[in-house]
């Protein structure tokens, strides 16, 4: 005997010398299976009715370990446990049909799967404050929370289907059983979690074990203080814990932000990272977030998401009005929220890319002498920043955003007899950005991965590799 440590766990595991009596041609075939897919064990137990508690212990150490040699020691000892038995004729058939298995059950869904009134129910939504929404409706699973909002033009029942089954193709296509290699799923405006919901039960229904995957769900909307008093923080509440039920507490996290998610740390690092390293990558962009929004004028610049402290934010919005509408400004973060973005028609996005500063300007301020010398001071302050700033954390960033308005005040909006107000928003798009710039623009992604994304009712995927991304 001999004992390895396992580096995912502080437990020692005593190994155990494998079986070599005359069964040695059928601890070969279980061998070899388990050496792809320690979860193999586990169904050859239940075939063989042994209940040993070992054998889960050894099969979850070897499914998170990357060491080869204790991968194979666990593997060995795993087949000792199971080829201590004698197997009948039938046993032996069942284990080898268990080795053999088909690989992925294809699976497509189609409008008539949300016909089924025993699981799902269409109502028309009650909001009709926004013309736009005056066209939707309401599809949710009986006796859950979990739901979604569907409208013709922003994201119809047919186009949130197309974007479900867009994942589990690539999953059919991608996801290798036999590698041990867990899915991360992530979604942006994650919302009821109906989606969500469906995309894991099929997952499930294809073959891909449970344990392999894991979600993590963003929504400005799970934020803890939000609208206590009119129970819409309740009602996202109640969608997660339905959309938890019958998972691993460890396999569904949640977050208000982005940022929450990136900065999230663990034992063994920042949780990100981890997911990038040993995981494949399944980016959900649900366009837009839930609930729906109502129609915006072109010329406006517009920002979903909520104001947010700065070490949660990734944008600083810059509005700006006449002098005489001060009072009105500085209360305008309080009508900002995920049914009712921000809209402006003088107005400012900064952010940070790369070391880079990116703004936007609304088109009701393009072309006027203000934004020419606005455009100026933006770019002068930019280019007077330290290289600390520019690499630093995103809390940094946005401070000292927010300290460049003062000078923008000071200089050039009171001069053209303008007042203005700095909000540090949690902003989706940008949200959508900063993911795929850790995920997918980043030379350490090893694995397949993929970006899903719904907007306008059109559904599309991008598949990314570690080829991709050397050439």
């Amino acid at each position: 005997m001999n004992v390895i440590a396992d580096n995912f766990n502080t437990l020692n595991y005593t190994l155990l010398e494998p079986r070599s009596d005359g069964r040695v041609a059928v601890s070969k075939k279980i061998s070899d299976a388990i050496s792809q897919s320690p979860a193999i064990a586990l169904k050859i137990r239940s075939i063989i009715r042994l209940d040993n508690p070992e054998i889960d212990r050894y099969v979850n150490c070897a499914e998170r370990t990357r060491n080869s040699e204790v991968r194979e020691k666990l593997v060995q000892s795993i087949c000792y446990l199971l080829t201590q038995n004698k197997f009948t004729p039938d046993i032996e058939n069942k284990i080898l049909t268990q080795i053999a298995r088909p690989r992925l059950k294809k699976i497509n869904m189609t409008p008539a799967d949300l016909q089924d009134k025993q699981k799902f129910e269409i109502s028309d939504c009650p909001d009709k404050s926004h013309r736009i929404d005056r066209e939707s409706h309401s599809v949710k699973l009986r006796n859950t929370n979990l739901q979604w909002k569907s409208h013709p033009q922003i994201a119809s029942n047919e186009s949130r289907l197309h974007t479900i089954n867009n994942v589990l193709n690539w999953v059919h296509q991608s996801f290798d059983p036999d590698q041990a290699i867990p899915l991360t799923l992530i979604s942006i405006g994650a919302g009821n979690l109906l989606m969500e919901q469906m995309i894991h039960l099929n997952l499930v229904e294809m073959g891909v074990p449970e344990q392999y995957i894991r979600w993590c769900c963003i929504d400005t909307s799970y934020r803890k203080d939000l609208d206590k008093n009119n129970g819409m923080f309740e009602s996202y509440k109640k969608s997660r814990k339905n959309f938890s039920e019958n998972k691993d507490k460890d396999y569904a996290r949640y977050f208000s932000t982005v940022n929450a998610y990136l900065s999230k740390s663990t034992d063994a690092g920042k949780l990100c990272a981890q997911a990038r390293a040993n995981t494949h990558i399944l980016l959900l962009t649900l366009d837009p977030p839930t609930p729906l929004q109502g129609s915006v004028p072109e010329d406006c610049l517009t920002l979903t998401g909520r104001p947010t402290a700065p070490d949660k934010a990734n944008t600083v919005f810059f509005v700006f009005s006449a002098a005489e509408d001060k009072e009105q400004l500085e209360r305008i973060d309080q009508s900002i929220g995920a049914s009712s973005p921000l809209v402006v028609t003088h107005g400012v996005r900064l952010c940070f890319d790369q070391g880079k500063i990116n703004f936007t300007l609304s088109k009701g301020l393009e072309g006027t002498l203000f934004s020419q010398e606005l455009k100026r001071l933006l770019t002068t302050a930019f280019e007077k920043t330290s290289q600390k700033v520019r690499d630093g954390s995103t809390t940094e960033q946005i401070q000292y955003l927010q300290s460049v308005y003062k000078t923008i005040v000071e200089k050039c909006a009171m001069k053209y007899g303008l007042a203005g107000t700095a909000i540090p928003l949690s902003e989706y798009q940008e949200s959508v950005n900063q993911l795929k710039r850790f995920f997918f623009d980043s030379h350490e992604l090893t694995l397949p991965s993929a970006h899903f994304n719904l907007e306008n009712s059109k559904s599309t995927a991008t598949s990314y590799s570690y080829s991709d991304l050397r050439q």
